[in-house]
């Protein structure tokens, strides 16, 4: 399995890239440690600044475009335990405090946009409707750092050994049926939908801290501390 890659040569952040997304028009949201969130064109073009926040982003997602709902907003996870629900020009619309045990590190909306899920560092994962309200919570163990909803439910639970060490961030995309993970191991890597790896990366220089497909699962983006590879 051969992938064609290119590294955005323009560094807009300061910081290092903690979370990334795709748009439905195919531009890339990124969220640094320097409290900015910017948009990219394909190509790498800096579309600008979308907004800054007062808090450390750990994890972005743009909710999906299905029949007549807009898909006009997104949701970033953050170190003081909050989501927010933005709008596509940056105003945040909704804070929800989901923990005060700890940061919220992952979440995920659902494929028709309609449930979010977010998990932390108390060990919980949470379900939440798409404006926000808490609809319910499963416990875990331990600290849970990426999260992702299945296109199914119902389908038996795969478990495989994919790094060397934490999984820092995972995505699954339902039209190729593929899922990419990355890691403190430094390495992506691409499996098909039975946990059969089917690409691995170099070794980079940095951690992976962030990855998503694109919506139409041709492309996926994979962001670092000074690093946005497409």
């Amino acid at each position: 399995m051969r992938f064609q890659h290119a590294q955005a040569t323009v560094n807009q952040h300061t910081e290092i890239v903690t979370a990334c997304c795709w748009t439905p028009e195919n531009d890339v949201i990124t969220c640094s440690d320097d409290n900015t969130i910017v948009r990219w064109r394909m190509d790498g073009e800096v579309v600008g600044k979308v907004t800054s926040v007062d808090t450390f982003v750990t994890s972005v997602d743009w909710v999906p475009s299905v029949g007549k709902q807009s898909a006009d907003m997104f949701v970033i996870a953050c170190t003081d335990g909050t989501f927010r629900i933005m709008s596509k020009n940056g105003r945040e619309e909704k804070k929800v405090q989901a923990s005060d045990a700890g940061a919220i590190i992952s979440l995920k909306w659902n494929y028709d946009g309609t449930a979010l899920v977010t998990a932390g560092e108390d060990g919980s994962v949470k379900v939440y409707s798409r404006s926000g309200n808490l609809r319910s919570t499963l416990a875990n163990t331990g600290i849970i750092y990426p999260v992702m909803l299945p296109a199914r439910v119902g389908r038996k639970d795969i478990q495989w050994k994919a790094h060397d060490g934490p999984i820092l961030c995972i995505d699954w995309n339902p039209i190729n049926n593929r899922v990419i993970s990355g890691g403190e191991d430094r390495v992506f890597r691409v499996w098909d939908g039975f946990g059969r790896q089917l690409y691995q990366s170099p070794v980079c220089e940095h951690v992976i801290t962030s990855i998503a497909w694109s919506p139409k699962g041709d492309m996926f983006a994979v962001g670092a501390f000074n690093m946005l590879r497409l």
